[in-house]
């Protein structure tokens, strides 16, 4: 089992995903693997909200599966390699790709709600919703601002070097990381 990303622990398993395109939920104590699926690709770290976990692999599929029961809910395919965990925001799941698109799907049906192409390379870090925005760094150094419901863009932020990270929030505060050495706060 090669992991292509962080496990994370929620609803009382250990979640991960694979470089061989498995989905597994992992008994915390023992470490038996306790139900799973798979993808055609590696998948990303998981998500987890309000008793769902959202997967998302590099065939470009996005997966939603209730947790309790192991109900499969919906699996859209996108169209073009995931290159990040999901992150989910109200009734949104948003998603990075390996072409520098940002997505957005329906949380409750993984309608494509819209998408966003930076033109930048490959989305490394997460996308971030906070206030009503969705953030997201550029290959090349640029943060994107755009509108959560409709994806329009409300502002860009450069550095001066890649963003492989993803963006944190506090206290109104979006804390960025570049790789031209800085940490920029953001207001």
């Amino acid at each position: 089992m090669g992991l292509r990303s962080a496990p994370i622990f929620s609803d009382g398993f250990v979640l991960l995903g694979e470089l061989g395109g498995v989905f597994s939920a992992l008994n915390p104590q023992t470490g038996e693997r306790v139900w799973g699926g798979g993808a055609g690709g590696p998948i990303n770290t998981p998500a987890t909200h309000d008793g769902y976990v959202f997967f998302s692999s590099w065939d470009g599929s996005v997966n939603s599966v209730r947790i309790n029961g192991v109900i499969p809910q919906w699996n859209t395919n996108v169209g073009t390699p995931i290159s990040t965990a999901p992150f989910v925001y109200g009734d949104r799941v948003f998603v990075g790709t390996v072409t520098g698109g940002v997505i957005a799907l329906s949380r409750t049906t993984g309608d494509v709600l819209w998408r966003f192409e930076t033109s930048e390379g490959s989305v490394i870090g997460a996308p971030l919703a906070a206030g009503g925005l969705v953030f997201v760094g550029g290959g090349i150094g640029t943060l994107f601002a755009l509108d959560a419901v409709s994806g329009d863009l409300r502002f860009t932020f450069d550095t001066g070097g890649a963003i492989n990270g993803s963006p944190a929030f506090s206290g109104g505060l979006l804390f960025l990381g570049s790789n031209d050495s800085n940490i920029y706060a953001i207001r």
